[in-house]
């Protein structure tokens, strides 16, 4: 069975193209974390507004997942990048 620890790096490398150009295009980690905090807030004014229609329930799994999984991990990434690239192209050019 694999665990968590072995897909990690596959979902990195997964974000990480979308993450160079994020962080090509001046994208900070507080940005992303803001951005995530605002879907957050956002889908709770949604279901809390709504009381009556259960249908909005069914946005916690995917938003969750986006806001848990996606955006947490490109919030790491967007931050890393540029000392990343600041690395590589000190050692390396």
């Amino acid at each position: 069975m694999i665990s968590i620890y072995q897909l990690k790096p596959r979902f990195q490398k997964l974000l990480r193209p979308g993450v160079q150009r994020l962080a090509g295009a001046g994208v900070t980690a507080n940005q992303v974390t803001m951005a995530a905090v605002l879907l957050s807030v956002a889908t709770g004014a949604v279901i809390a507004l709504n009381p009556t229609v259960s249908a909005f329930l069914f946005l916690l799994p995917p938003v969750l997942f986006l806001r848990m999984a996606i955006l947490d991990r490109v919030d790491s990434l967007t931050y890393i990048a540029p000392l990343f690239f600041h690395f590589i192209h000190y050692y390396y050019y």
